[in-house]
């Protein structure tokens, strides 16, 4: 069971109906599912760079499954979208977009961890 509510409701203000948007969370706290081929499904919260340990505890409160689902927080600040991704314990560094560019953290020789752009497919 999950609180979704309507996306938004009508009001009549001086004669005219007006929509407002209401919050649309699926389980109270996801905004996106992604599911491709036989992978696990992708939980993405979003939120501004102010939200975001409301977002923390919202996803604190329900218990995920790690071995079935992986979940992320996209975080908006200033131009760009930093991604981290839930290993049940913290939250880590997995990427980030960039006008429309996604740029990945992956291992490297030599280093710990390099930034790969590609689109979000590849």
């Amino acid at each position: 069971m999950h609180n979704q509510k309507t996306a938004a409701r009508a009001i009549k203000v001086g004669g005219q109906v007006k929509w407002i948007s209401e919050r649309n969370d699926i389980l109270g706290c996801i905004d996106i599912i992604s599911v491709k081929g036989n992978s696990k499904p992708l939980f993405i919260q979003c939120t501004l760079h102010t939200g975001v340990k409301k977002r923390l505890k919202e996803l604190a409160q329900c218990e995920w499954p790690f071995e079935y689902v992986s979940i992320q927080l996209w975080q908006k600040r200033d131009r760009e979208i930093n991604i981290k991704e839930s290993n049940g314990r913290e939250l880590v560094d997995c990427g980030r977009i960039v006008r429309g560019e996604l740029y990945r953290k992956v291992k490297t020789r030599g280093q710990k961890f390099g930034i790969r752009g590609g689109l979000a497919g590849d």
